[in-house]
């Protein structure tokens, strides 16, 4: 509870306005959870002002604001210099007035449950704060501690770093009292760059203690007992058979564990109902600091049976069809994941792991990730998730995880098909991830009751709304994985049985994402890939693609070895290819697949039609070739008049028969792309090629695509500078851009490096806020520039659709005088795709 006069005595600043509530239950830095009994803070952080969110806060109930300027609104509000340095000052404040026994809880694994047992077993003695979620850092700590009070007896601080020097500014707002220290591992080492560094960043908090506060640690960890030397004051090691607090006999299985308690005072059986060392070991932290802070002893050990962990944190889920789920979503680390697989070790049924990569471990990826290989590799099978698992699948393949136990999933949709092939009744699904693979989303789909979506983590409404991007990124691309598959489906429904459907993935998948497009479109029914060069096609090999593969461009050289040893099948057209892929085949030891492309008319690559007879007998007498498959290419199949693509459909008719007099098996007959397909039924043959329709683009402008079809990206960038300008001003290169009126003008993070064409025809208008902009001046490399004049409250952040509903592809390419194709195949790599 927040008094007036106690945030005026402790941080300061000028009261303007009167204020008719002396009194608010703490504060609020997000104006989507204000409310009318929270003092919003308008505080200036890495993601953004909160200055420009204040009428947002306004129009969801603030009735008194903190800010470090006019805020133009008709409430009260307090003017400091600094929001969070007033927030910190008035944390430390509460901190030394109400004086609870702080106990702060640090580490790298467990921080959270150790922090949620350690509230449960003192709330039932005594009235006892805590830091709730992800409040654990130099802003979320302040803005929770608005709601410690007098009456609370214990403050249950979890204390969180990325950065270096936030764990002394922590320490300096609530110096603690009992200090837990967690498990550590290579979390967030990215950015400190090495474990000496994070037991250096950690180091002030111990400092803090004093000569009369009390550090408990967990034995035999490196970095705990470095800083435990370095406390001249008392200290109490936790451990499994280890420590001055000890588990020993510990049984632990996936419902359970129970452990014989030792090290203080009479030895008495714990039972802790759910499993895992891991979750042990941050019950004796908190039962340490319960134990040495004078609480009921009996009354600790008998309320450890009703202990639940947080949402996230290895919580035990009903599963649809008789499945067990293990929700470990929250976040993931070395150490973490190793808690969790061995916990997975143990469980019922068929063991089957969900799990994306590591986060935030920089150049330690590899090593941590071959730490835990033997554990994944005890798995039964493993559903990786998202585009970031390239070096535990390697790991884990080292360490003897079978390729057919190896499962890709990029979207949540894909990861729960996977899940329904691979368990059943009284099998256990074990769910692992970071926060950017939001694996909570997944879990959604999997639990029997959907009432239990509340006990997962990032269920509130701004985590609904999160984005997940990288934040350092002003330019992103949204794939639609889900669209993909539909389409491929309606691709299949509308074309009928008969033809196979393959995805062509040239450039990238047509920008997309190669391995996204190929994944989302074989869950719909495609039966095989189609690349342009082999060097697209080792990639997909490499990332785990297993599903056929066909390269439609000719192979180089210097490309042979390559080519072969993708396992893929590729394309000849001369004596000389064939001649080069059979003897490059025979020195590997490999037989390699071929396709003879025909030349019917389009005069690009291919044999000539009278050359394709002796051509197939040529690939048929080769010791180390096969003939897998015939095809051709028509140029015009998006044109209004389809004669010249009649024609050389006859062509190859033509070609085919005299195969078949010939007794030689052609293999896949194909023919058809995307527009050829949908125009010209009898082009479908044994397979179609089918490329930008999978994507919800038709190749044509008079081209329909199946009804059920959406396209499946779209493209936004943020504002990262809003400023006004006076008539005349010049805006960006040249003198195209001068102002004919005042303008406020909005810089916007997207450019011709990253796709956003600048010529020879401009983009047009661009979306923001729901309103049409247009572009001033000339689109640079890295941003361009609009008039946001008539957009109400435009401000840095603001997302601008640059492709999307209200401006799809196709409207795009009109306008910059292209085709769609290359609108969409042009955004360079450095655009994310999310």
């Amino acid at each position: 509870m927040i008094l007036l006069e106690d945030f005026m005595t402790a941080a300061g600043g000028r009261l303007v306005g009167s204020v008719e509530h002396p009194r608010w239950s703490g504060f609020a830095h997000d104006s989507r959870q204000v409310g009318a009994d929270r003092i919003f803070v308008a505080m200036r952080t890495e993601s953004g002002d909160g200055h420009a969110y204040i009428s947002d806060a306004v129009e969801n109930g603030a009735q008194l604001i903190v800010c470090e300027r006019d805020p133009g609104c008709d409430l009260p509000y307090i003017l400091v210099e600094d929001t969070g340095r007033a927030l910190r000052d008035y944390g430390r404040w509460a901190v030394e007035r109400f004086g609870p026994t702080v106990v702060a809880v640090c580490g790298s694994v467990g921080k959270t449950t150790v922090r949620e047992f350690a509230h449960q077993l003192f709330a039932r003695q005594r009235l006892t704060f805590r830091n709730p979620e992800n409040f654990n850092g130099l802003t979320g700590l302040p803005l929770a501690l608005g709601e410690l009070g007098r009456e609370h007896a214990f403050a249950i601080l979890e204390m969180a770093s990325d950065t270096r020097g936030e764990i002394a500014a922590l320490a300096g707002i609530a110096p603690p009292k009992v200090c837990l220290l967690t498990t550590f591992d290579e979390t967030y080492i990215e950015f400190f760059g090495s474990m000496s560094e994070i037991a250096a960043e950690h180091a002030p908090l111990v400092a803090a203690l004093g000569p009369a506060g009390l550090l408990i640690y967990p034995a035999g960890d490196p970095v705990a007992e470095e800083l435990a030397d370095s406390h001249p004051g008392p200290k109490l090691a936790y451990g499994i058979g280890a420590g001055q607090l000890r588990a020993e006999r510990l049984s632990s299985g996936s419902g359970r564990s129970t452990f014989i308690l030792r090290g203080q005072g009479p030895e008495v059986e714990v039972e802790l109902p759910h499993g895992g060392r891991g979750q042990v070991l941050c019950l004796l932290a908190a039962l340490g600091a319960g134990l040495r802070l004078g609480l009921d002893p009996d009354q600790l050990i008998s309320d450890c049976r009703n202990l639940r962990p947080p949402p996230g944190r290895l919580r035990r889920l009903a599963g649809r069809g008789g499945v067990t789920l293990t929700d470990d979503s929250f976040s993931i680390s070395p150490a973490s994941l190793a808690n969790g697989l061995e916990l997975l070790r143990r469980s019922a049924g068929r063991r089957i792991c969900v799990l994306s990569g590591f986060e935030h471990l920089g150049p330690h990826e590899a090593a941590a990730a071959r730490r835990v290989a033997d554990d994944l590799a005890k798995v039964d099978e493993v559903v990786f998730y998202g585009p970031d698992t390239a070096t535990l699948r390697s790991a884990a393949r080292a360490a003897g995880l079978a390729d057919g136990q190896i499962h890709r999933a990029l979207n949540p949709s894909q990861a729960r098909l996977q899940v329904d092939r691979l368990a059943s009744h009284g099998d256990t699904v074990y769910v692992k991830g970071g926060p950017g693979a939001r694996l909570e989303r997944l879990l959604a789909e999997l639990i029997a009751d959907p009432a239990d979506a509340a006990n997962l983590c990032r269920q509130t409404r701004i985590w609904q709304n999160v984005v997940t991007i990288n934040p350092d990124e002003p330019v992103w691309a949204r794939i639609d994985l889900d669209a993909i598959t539909a389409n491929t489906r309606a691709f299949g429904q509308h074309l009928g049985p008969g033809a196979e459907l393959i995805a062509v993935l040239k450039a990238e998948g047509y920008g997309h994402g190669a391995l996204r497009v190929a994944t989302a479109a074989l869950d719909g029914g495609a039966s095989r890939v189609a690349v342009a060069r082999p060097g697209e096609a080792r990639d997909l090999r490499a990332a785990g693609l297993d599903a056929p593969i066909l390269v439609l461009g000719l192979t180089l050289p210097r490309q042979l070895r390559t080519a072969v040893l993708a396992d893929c099948e590729l394309t000849a057209c001369d004596p000389e290819q064939i001649g080069a892929l059979d003897n490059a085949a025979r020195g590997l030891g490999r037989r390699v697949a071929l396709h003879l492309k025909v030349d019917t008319g389009m005069g690009r690559i291919g044999a000539r039609p009278e050359d394709v007879l002796e051509l197939a007998r040529m690939i048929e007498a080769a010791p180390n070739a096969t003939l897998a498959g015939v095809y051709t290419h028509f140029g015009q199949a998006s044109d209004r008049d389809l004669s010249r693509v009649r024609g050389q459909l006859a062509k190859f008719e033509k070609v085919l028969a005299e195969l078949e007099q010939a007794g030689i098996d052609p293999g896949l007959r194909h023919c058809a792309a995307t527009a050829a397909a949908l125009r010209i039924s009898a082009a479908r043959l044994d397979a179609v090629r089918l490329g930008i329709g999978l994507l919800g683009i038709a190749p044509g402008p008079e081209i329909r695509l199946p009804p059920a079809c959406r396209p499946a990206l779209s493209m936004h960038a943020r504002i990262v500078q809003v400023r006004p300008q006076k008539a005349g001003t010049l805006i960006g290169y040249g003198t195209s851009g001068r102002l004919g009126h005042d303008a406020l003008i909005a810089t916007v993070g997207a450019g011709y490096g990253d796709g956003f064409r600048r010529g020879p025809r401009s983009w047009g208008p661009v979306t923001v806020r729901g309103r049409q902009v247009p572009i001033v001046g000339q689109v640079c490399m890295d941003m361009f520039m609009v008039d946001a004049t008539d957009v109400p409250g435009v401000r840095v952040g603001d997302q601008v659709d640059l492709i999307g509903p209200g401006l799809p592809a196709q409207a795009a390419a009109d306008r910059t005088e292209t085709i769609a194709y290359e609108v969409v195949s042009s955004l360079l790599a450095r655009v994310p795709r999310v």
